[in-house]
């Protein structure tokens, strides 16, 4: 059976992996971009995401089985192993993204004169080990931490409401419409999420399109939340920090804790964790559909080898971090992932004329969740 987990599971797990992109944003990073441009920005890829999906959308309503990558093979016979170590690779590097994200918190934030060597190794294989488990633990974790950060994101508001001042929300005066195209394609590129969605698609039972407006509205709407107490609270000191959300977490104060700093580190791990396990999930299911007569422990062996020695090398390396961050982040590579690629194979598929996926030529193809 293909349905793993249910729409309201898929919806947590991209949630708590954007919510994680949002933590670590700095609205200084990169281009220069006022704070409410950067507000009208995303809400204006809010729309533009909706319509880069449709070609997948068409995709799917046309097959029964399978995910951009098997309809790929289909298309393209061996050839579509290329698109298979496209997605595999992008998922990859997203994962090594994600855990040099969260050592370079622990070492600059939290335990600065530590040395984090084996906590980065021990961190890699609590990620390999819930990849192992399947997508079905890696969203009952996310269910779970889900309502967690939801009820903490509203204490740490509610602890700021006395900071905010509304006049940091300057107007855009500098080139308005420049600023904010390059905020929508910079939302764009943040959204990771969209290529996770095409591709653990087959492994949700539901109303899809709906789980994917739910997640896209809400993660739209907590990212707005969080450029607008950054701006507000902050202003233009947030220029000059690395973590400007975890600064916004040390100042918020309620009636129950002190100070919500602690509450943050502990939440970005878990976030950190559970979004780095989501991708590398993703990466171990393109793999296994290329190279379906490989053991999975041989591949997820190799997976570990790789991302603890790029790990460890990009961690070393600030320029590193950055050319990393710069190309995960790259709207333009998310663009190629989520709408031209899927509409080549969306294209190819119809001049085909095939009405649906064979569930045999898809078990062929290496893809069957019920072995992944």
């Amino acid at each position: 059976m293909f349905a793993k987990i249910s729409g309201a599971q898929l919806f947590t797990m991209l949630y708590i992996s954007r919510v994680f992109s949002s933590l670590t944003y700095n609205i200084h990073t990169g281009s220069k971009l006022d704070g409410l441009a950067i507000l009208v920005g995303s809400l204006i890829s809010l729309f533009v995401q909706i319509l880069i999906v449709i070609p997948i959308f068409k995709l799917y309503d046309r097959i029964k089985y399978g995910n951009v990558i098997t309809v790929g093979y289909n298309c393209f016979g061996k050839n579509g192993i290329v698109i298979a170590w496209i997605y595999a690779i992008y998922a990859i590097l997203v994962g090594i993204n994600t855990i040099v994200q969260a050592m370079f918190f622990l070492d600059n934030a939290v335990y600065t004169n530590a040395n984090s060597s084996l906590l980065v190794l021990m961190f890699i294989g609590l990620v390999l080990y819930g990849a192992i488990s399947g997508v079905e633990s890696i969203a009952r974790v996310s269910a779970i931490f889900g309502v967690f950060f939801l009820v903490a994101f509203g204490f740490i508001f509610i602890g700021l409401i006395s900071s905010i001042d509304i006049y940091n929300l300057s107007p855009i005066l500098d080139y308005p419409i420049k600023q904010i195209g390059i905020s929508i394609f910079d939302n764009l590129g943040r959204n990771t999420e969209l290529v996770a969605f095409i591709l653990l698609y087959p492994y949700t039972k539901g109303d899809k399109k709906k789980t994917f407006m739910s997640y896209l509205i809400l993660s739209t709407i907590t990212v707005q939340i969080i450029v607008f107490l950054i701006t507000t609270v902050l202003a233009n000191y947030a220029g000059s920090l690395v973590f400007p959300f975890y600064t916004l977490t040390t100042i918020s104060y309620t009636s129950i804790f002190q100070r919500l700093d602690s509450l943050h580190m502990a939440l970005w791990i878990v976030l950190a964790f559970i979004k780095a396990t989501m991708y590398i999930f993703i990466a171990y299911s393109c793999i296994s559909i290329s190279l379906p007569k490989v053991k999975k422990t041989y591949i997820f062996s190799v997976v570990f080898i790789a991302i603890s020695i790029s790990v460890y090398w990009i961690q070393s390396s600030l320029d590193a971090i950055r050319y990393l961050q710069g190309f995960i982040n790259s709207g333009f590579i998310v663009l190629i992932l989520v709408f031209i690629l899927p509409f080549i194979v969306y294209i190819v598929y119809r001049f085909k004329k095939e009405n649906s996926v064979d569930k045999k030529n898809m078990v062929n193809t290496g893809y069957s969740i019920d072995t992944i």
